[in-house]
């Protein structure tokens, strides 16, 4: 048919024809590596067996992994904040879009952006990536714990390789006889035997004659010694040094009288330092030159179970609740006394001790008081060095050295050498779920114990019940204030108390639970896929009169008292950040 338009006449210029790339090939395993330029490359897959890789090369020769491809799969970003984007290894951010992509199972179009540093290069190389049970066993033990150790390796090699022995190590690792639980709290108490010069509401100090009392070497005018002091033999005393953040000691600076001694003198020491207490000496009879000087430290005692514990959960709780430091410190340390709750429970018992303590005046019952310990309140042991710094109200010798690293010290230190590995992993992945931010709750940055008495219930639940956890952190003080439902009141409540003021319960934590902590926001198939309605949208599992509703739950918590026995800065009520919250 004739067309009403006239056909437009053929141009005069050629036609650009596509710009074709040229593939390139992985290098053979055991050669150099190769030099690649800036833009787009067409990149085949690794061989079988074999490992390709391509880095960005810096000045120094350090290589900054950017993409992989690996038994002839095909090719993807490699871990690290420095991996290129799929859509860069996909060839979607290349400029021009006139190349031919030419994908295929076997080649991926990589575009490598410019480089900003005229001294760094792209190189590719591949590695040798055959399997053998050695190489399958690190790989394994890498997805299950925070690195592999030649031990565990070796211990695994020893039998026969395969879902038996996996299944084996697995049994061991959840088994608490043969892997104790590593507690990040305990492991941060034992260690806190920083220097105290005054009592405070956490603690008060030791005693010059008490076990393990600290001694440092005393380098001044020997004038200055009061004639009454100490003697002391070298066998009474054990070398110690200092691991403490930005203030180590060297060995043979600090040294401990192991089995304490019964001097005397010791008649005429107040049981705790003062501030204004006269400093306490000793010479080393077996050599004169050698002068020491008492170094008041920390006492935290026990007060609760360690996490392993199941059986004899009262016998390491204060007996007294702490009242008996309480009045020898003049009530500058706060009662000890854990609040009941239903978490600490089992740990309780009624004292009919006429100095018995308490916090709370729900613990004071007829016939005595309630005394209650916490898990993992274990005391200080001046035998594993000075490492930990605590905070008080009270400014001790080492206050401020570090102490916003500790936690992440005591992070690290555990996933190094701690013997429950396939927990600590678990615990870790439960706490990139269920997070509190430091910033988020008030003047804490400093803080260490509250934190890890929270990340350990992460620790206590990683192979047990999720509800479990669900459970505990929604009465942690920390969760509370970080998604702002403490003190929430309800809308009756409200307009009943102020003047019929209409207001609504915080909605916040009611939201996350549903949204991040549990369900999501929308109906999922088994396989993960988004369940749709009859208008083709996603299928949510609440609405907000649901959040609305949810949220009249979580009013009414309050925190407790603050108490002795735990690092605290705060010296006002209802300050308590380490013990679970009241209603």
């Amino acid at each position: 048919p004739t067309t009403q338009s006239p056909t437009q006449s053929p141009s005069t210029k050629s036609t650009q024809a596509p710009t074709t790339l040229s593939l390139l090939s992985c290098p053979s395993v055991g050669s150099p590596m190769t030099i690649l330029q800036p833009g787009p490359k067409l990149v085949n897959v690794s061989s079988s067996g074999s490992f390709c890789g391509i880095f960005r090369r810096t000045q120094a020769g350090d290589l900054i992994p950017l993409a992989r491809s690996y038994n002839g799969n095909g090719w993807e970003p490699s871990a690290g904040p420095f991996a290129l984007s799929f859509g860069e290894i996909l060839g979607s951010a290349s400029s021009g879009g006139t190349e031919s992509r030419r994908l295929t199972s076997s080649s991926s179009n990589i575009v490598l952006p410019e480089l900003v540093d005229p001294n760094e290069s792209y190189v590719i190389l591949s590695k040798d990536g055959s399997s053998s049970d050695r190489r399958d066993i690190a790989s394994w033990l890498e997805m299950i714990t925070f690195g592999q150790k030649m031990d565990e390796i070796d211990l695994l090699d020893d039998e026969s390789w395969g879902s038996i022995a996996r299944a084996r190590f697995l049994r061991a690792q959840m088994n608490t006889a043969l892997s104790p639980a590593t507690s990040h709290r305990e492991y941060y108490r034992r260690r806190a035997n920083s220097k105290y010069i005054d009592s405070s509401q956490v603690a008060r100090s030791d005693h010059p004659c008490s076990p393990n009392s600290k001694w440092r070497r005393y380098s001044g005018y020997t004038q200055f010694v009061p004639r009454v002091y100490f003697n002391f033999t070298s066998d009474q005393l054990v070398d110690i040094d200092s691991d403490l953040f930005l203030s180590p000691l060297k060995r043979g600076m600090e040294r401990l009288l192991v089995n304490g001694t019964d001097d005397p003198i010791c008649d005429n020491i107040a049981p705790f330092v003062g501030l204004d207490d006269p400093p306490i000496f000793a010479q080393l009879m077996d050599d004169d030159d050698v002068w020491l000087q008492w170094v008041p430290t920390i006492m935290m005692e026990d007060n609760g179970p360690s996490i392993n514990d199941k059986d004899q959960l009262t016998s390491n709780v204060l007996q007294d609740g702490g009242g008996r430091t309480v009045i020898e410190t003049g009530k500058k340390t706060l009662c000890s006394n854990v609040p009941r709750s239903i978490f600490n429970e089992e740990t309780c018992f009624l004292s009919t001790d006429s100095l018995a303590c308490t916090s709370t005046q729900n613990d004071i019952v007829t016939g005595g008081i309630i005394i209650c310990g916490s898990e993992s309140e274990v005391g200080n042991d001046p035998s594993m060095r000075e490492v930990f710094n605590v905070l008080s109200d009270v400014e001790s010798a080492d206050f401020g050295l570090g102490t916003s690293s500790q936690r992440s010290i005591v992070f690290y230190d555990a996933a190094l050498s701690a013997k429950d590995q396939l927990r600590q992993r678990v615990a870790w992945a439960l706490a990139q779920i269920l997070t509190v931010v430091p910033i988020n709750i008030d003047d804490s940055l400093d803080r260490t114990e509250i934190y890890l008495k929270f990340y350990d219930i992460f620790v206590k639940h990683a192979f047990g019940s999720y509800l479990n956890i669900l459970r505990e952190i929604s009465y942690s003080p920390l969760v509370a204030e970080h998604l702002s439902f403490l003190n929430s009141k309800s809308h009756a409540y409200i307009y009943r108390t102020e003047d019929g003021r209409i207001a609504r319960a915080d909605e916040n934590y009611a939201r996350e639970v549903l949204q991040l902590f549990t369900v999501g926001l929308f109906v999922l198939n088994d396989d993960g896929t988004v369940v749709t309605d009859s208008q083709g949208l996603p299928k949510e599992i609440y609405t907000n009169a649901d959040i609305e509703e949810f949220a009249k739950v979580w009013t009414g918590f309050l925190r407790n008292d603050v108490r002795g026995n735990y690092e605290e800065i705060r010296q006002f009520a209802n300050y308590n950040r380490i013990d679970p919250l009241r209603l």
